[in-house]
């Protein structure tokens, strides 16, 4: 989980919006939900990025224009799954290594939750 120190305020209530199952009510709200092929747009441009824009930054330099509350629920969702992190700065970075949980997966002696 990314410590709660390193993130702003805002990332903070979204990520608890999330924890505490309150995304329910947020989502009902959304009238239009992001497309399997908008994640993975911003999940490319975010892995590509290297850590160098914010939200706004990054949103503004998407390959396809999106809507930024659409935008928005997406950076939360990797957020909240540990895809991506965002620093002090609320510069978005991948973080997501999947060979790095498969080589963990096999140790015996961790337990993954």
């Amino acid at each position: 989980m990314i410590a709660s120190s390193v993130l702003d305020d805002e990332t903070k209530e979204r990520r608890d919006a999330f924890q505490e199952g309150c995304v329910i009510a947020m989502a009902a709200s959304i009238l239009d939900y992001p497309q399997l092929g908008e994640v993975l747009m911003v999940e490319e441009a975010i892995r590509g990025d290297m850590g160098s824009h914010n939200r706004k930054q990054m949103w503004k330099v998407l390959p396809e224009k999106i809507a930024y509350k659409k935008f928005c629920l997406i950076v939360d969702y990797l957020l909240c799954t540990n895809k991506i992190a965002a620093d002090r700065n609320g510069t978005l970075v991948w973080v997501w290594n999947p060979k790095m949980v498969a080589k963990y997966r096999k140790r015996k002696d961790l337990i993954l939750k």
